[in-house]
């Protein structure tokens, strides 16, 4: 009995490490607020290891955003984003920053959207909650993240017009939707043994339970 608590603690070690570093994690935006009062919403999946993204499922609501770079303001529609951007040479995804795109927007009617997805933190395969660059918080190197968007027809860069709209705020978060990992050889065998140990447990504590209440009944 003195052995099952070892034994616990060993396969908690052996599967911490699998646990903790799963890949790829997906995020959801949580609580995402254009200054405009406007939502994004959605999911990514982002493998540290590899520093990939993928399965990008983004959406934004229509609101209300800057012509940069003046005072002046304009409605804009809201759109969908499903792919690392290609439109801005030179930038490459990183675990502090990203820029997605629509692969169904060249050209659109609706004016073409490009979002900056900027992480206070870095994104880790071992998820958590990761901040987002908004402007209620202090500035970040990679710049407050947003999105950007061309008035229609025109496709991004945009000619003349850039229309802008900053993050409030939010977060990204993994906890709901961390997959769970496939456990590996070793690991599968240490909790089998720790099952089969529970299990002999409960049948010792059974017989000795039972031995107790006959030797309780021949005294009586």
């Amino acid at each position: 009995m003195q052995a099952l608590p070892y034994l616990l603690i060993a396969v908690v070690t052996a599967l911490s490490p699998i646990l903790a570093d799963a890949s790829p994690v997906k995020w959801q935006l949580q609580d995402v607020v254009f200054e405009d009062g406007a939502a994004m919403t959605g999911s990514f999946l982002y493998d540290a290891n590899t520093n990939t993204y993928s399965d990008i499922n983004v959406t934004t609501s229509p609101g209300i955003a800057r012509i940069a770079p003046g005072p002046e303001t304009t409605t804009v529609p809201g759109f969908r984003y499903d792919r690392i951007s290609t439109r801005l040479p030179g930038q490459t995804p990183s675990d502090s920053l990203v820029y997605i795109d629509d692969s169904n927007q060249d050209p659109t009617q609706e004016g073409a959207g490009l979002v900056e997805l900027s992480f206070r933190s870095p994104l880790t395969n071992r998820g958590g909650f990761v901040e987002l660059a908004g402007v209620s918080g202090p500035p970040v190197f990679t710049g407050f993240a947003g999105e950007l968007s061309c008035p229609p027809p025109l496709d991004y860069p945009c000619d003349g017009e850039i229309r802008v709209r900053l993050l409030q705020r939010g977060v990204v978060t993994s906890l709901e939707f961390r997959s769970v990992p496939a456990l590996g050889a070793g690991s599968l065998a240490l909790l089998v043994a720790l099952m089969g140990s529970l299990g002999a447990a409960a049948a010792l504590r059974t017989s000795a339970a039972t031995a107790r209440s006959r030797v309780s009944r021949s005294g009586q």
